[in-house]
């Protein structure tokens, strides 16, 4: 008996990887919730899930005629095509760094060629191959994105704390007059106080209005307010610190508590120099001409290198140029003299019988006067002392209340060599800056002049032995006249700084501050401060022997609610820490500005110069490890780079001369 047979029916689902397939990758798509279904994105129709159905499709003359129509449109230019895309942030970081590295070590000309060789060290990496720097765009990311961000950053690190300045004028190379400003502050971010350059200002002329005038326009533009400025750091200059017309009297009348520091240690270099002459004046000629004499001679500086190995062996030091801007020349220039002594007297003999050169015969006969060599022998003595102290206050790594203990130790030291004991015995080491001494000086035959000095007088006439002596305390004697002249009127103000020193603050019977409190009381609650200084006698955990880092400490204890428990201490001890003590600071930034605008960058315009400066400041560990910041990198668009024409006097006269 036949069976009815019948084909089995059954419905195919729909793959997902048909989509990937060269013929529907462009058109096919699913339909959601029908497995049974497939979707054609051009026709805009549903189909069923059958691949030989989906070819016959794909051949149609309506698909084949959408098709076309969609591939016309595609190849339409859309104006996203005429917009400028942005950035890629790996490249953006790239040129940043690269134009640091310009702004720290070299010329902005010299971006021309870098940038093309960086690109070519590595042809596979996607960042080199599209880094584009050259000389105008390196500068206006120096100018117009890295150095406003750093400057957003110091005035957001300063924020409302009591800060310091440090000012002085100089002249460029191209004898535009400028004022250079670095700014002094206690660092919440960096932890420490900071000293660090702020802004650099062309000045119209040179007198105390104008400059008093630019001061306080750049102060307005940067939102620094003028009421916490607690202190300046200035030169003695009169135009600076002059009792009737100058910087500090317009200071003074806008903020009457302000300190203003005379630099000491162009007051100890002043005092040197001045009390110098009181010598006789045939050393500073010996001096001077001793360094002229090698300084532009080869066949010179050759015959002396071999008689100095003849003598003593090894390569001669040169003798240091004498300045009156470098207060380290002197004392160095004296040191080589002495050391080489013997070997300058015996070449400036044979230069004076082979050349018959006046000078040389000079020098030699000064260089055979033992007199001489006792003179600065005594000097080098005591100027070792005053450039030790020099050196100590142009440091930036002392501990600011120390310094003024190591300059009572220098006034003692050289008063101990001119007056009787038993006055300085009565004196206290804090009173003797104002001590009136000469009436106290001992006769030079009770000075003690050294072994060296001693040594060299044997044998010789004692009248003339006793003049050179005379000489020497007269020279001592100016010498602590000077210095006493040039210290700063408020030095006591300075001085009672030293309370807030590790040693005083941990003593359980602690010294009254009611005096500077007071003195200060315009930036400080003065019962607050008072009581909190007092409350720290029962904190035993103070361990830093750093006056910074113990304070920094002391602000970080809380009370119970999580706030600071001796706010108004710290926060005055730190304004005070602020205070400078010189301006070296401001001339070091001089140096670095006169490499910057050389002879051969003399067109540089000074608000180039000011953004050059403040990215060699403002990056702490070099180019290096600059890391640019999310700021620079949103900056990095060509609204903000060329937002202000850059000047052709940017670029290096290199650019211009063929070499």
């Amino acid at each position: 008996m036949p069976k009815d047979s019948k084909k089995k029916k059954y419905s195919q689902k729909y793959k997902k990887e048909w989509e990937a397939e060269k013929a529907f990758k462009e058109w096919l798509t699913s339909v959601p919730g029908q497995n049974s279904l497939a979707f054609c994105k051009c026709c805009k129709s549903e189909l069923k899930a059958h691949k030989k159905d989906l070819e016959s499709h794909a051949n149609t003359q309506k698909h084949l005629k959408k098709m076309a129509e969609l591939g016309s449109v595609a190849q339409t230019p859309q104006i996203t095509q005429f917009v400028r895309q942005t950035i890629d942030d790996r490249r953006k970081i790239a040129e940043l760094k690269v134009a640091a590295f310009i702004a720290e070590h070299c010329s902005v000309a010299t971006v021309d060629h870098l940038g093309e060789l960086i690109k070519s060290l590595d042809g596979k990496s996607e960042t080199l191959k599209e880094l584009k720097l050259h000389r105008t765009k390196c500068m206006s990311l120096i100018v117009n994105v890295i150095s406003p961000c750093l400057l957003q950053d110091l005035m957001d690190d300063v924020g409302d704390s009591y800060y310091s300045l440090i000012i002085d004028d100089t002249t460029t190379i191209d004898t535009k007059k400028v004022m250079g400003i670095m700014i002094r502050y206690c660092s919440k971010k960096k932890r420490k106080v900071v000293t660090t350059f702020y802004r650099l200002v062309e000045l119209e002329a040179g007198d105390a209005q104008t400059i008093y005038d630019a001061f306080k326009q750049v102060l307005e533009e940067d939102g620094l307010k003028l009421h916490k400025l607690i202190g300046i750091g200035v030169d003695g200059a009169s135009v600076m610190v002059g009792s009737r017309n100058s910087f500090a009297t317009r200071l003074t009348k806008d903020i009457p508590n302000a300190v203003i520091v005379k630099c000491l240690c162009h007051s100890l270099h002043l005092a040197a120099e001045h009390a110098f002459k009181v010598l006789p004046s045939n050393l500073e000629f010996m001096i001077r001409e001793t360094h002229g004499w090698f300084s532009n001679s080869t066949k010179r500086q050759v015959a002396y290198k071999e008689i100095y190995n003849l003598i003593a062996g090894g390569v001669p030091k040169k003798t240091v140029k004498l300045s009156g801007t470098r207060w380290l020349a002197r004392i160095d220039a004296i040191q080589t003299i002495l050391n080489q002594w013997d070997a300058l007297e015996l070449h400036f003999g044979l230069a004076d019988e082979k050349d018959r050169c006046y000078t040389a015969r000079q020098l030699h006969s000064m260089y055979k006067d033992t007199l001489n060599k006792m003179y600065l022998t005594y000097v080098c003595y005591i100027f070792k002392k005053v450039t030790s102290v020099n050196k100590l206050f142009q440091s930036d790594q002392v501990d600011p209340l120390k310094l003024f203990e190591d300059l009572h130790e220098l006034m003692f030291f050289l008063m101990q060599q001119i007056v009787v004991p038993q006055q300085l015995a009565r004196l206290r080491r804090s009173a003797i800056h104002a001590f009136e001494f000469k009436s106290f000086v001992m006769p030079s035959s009770c000075v003690n002049f050294g072994y060296d000095f001693n040594a060299l007088s044997v044998n010789k006439n004692p009248d003339i032995i006793h003049d050179v002596k005379e000489r020497c305390v007269k020279f001592v004697v100016s010498l602590c006249d000077e210095i006493q002249k040039r210290l700063p009127n408020n030095l006591e103000i300075l001085e009672s700084v030293k309370k807030f020193s590790p040693d005083s603050t941990k003593k359980f019977i602690k010294a009254d501050i009611n005096d500077i409190v007071l003195q200060f009381s315009s930036i400080c609650d003065i019962d607050e401060t008072i009581a909190e200084w007092n409350l720290l006698s029962n904190i035993d955990q103070l361990r830093s022997d750093s006056t910074e880092q113990l304070w920094l400490e002391i602000s970080e204890i809380q009370n119970s609610c999580g706030n600071s428990r001796f706010k108004h201490i710290s926060d005055f001890v730190f304004a005070l820490l602020s205070i400078p003590f010189s301006n070296a600071a401001v001339e070091r930034c001089f140096s670095v500005l006169n490499v910057i605008k050389d002879k051969l960058r003399n067109r540089m315009a000074i608000t180039t110069a000011d953004c050059i400066l403040r990215v060699r400041y403002g990056m702490a560990g070099g180019c290096q490890q600059f890391a640019p910041s999310p700021s620079m990198l949103k900056k990095f668009n060509t609204e903000n780079m060329y937002e202000s024409k850059i000047d052709e006097s940017i670029v290096d006269a290199m650019a211009y001369i063929n070499m």
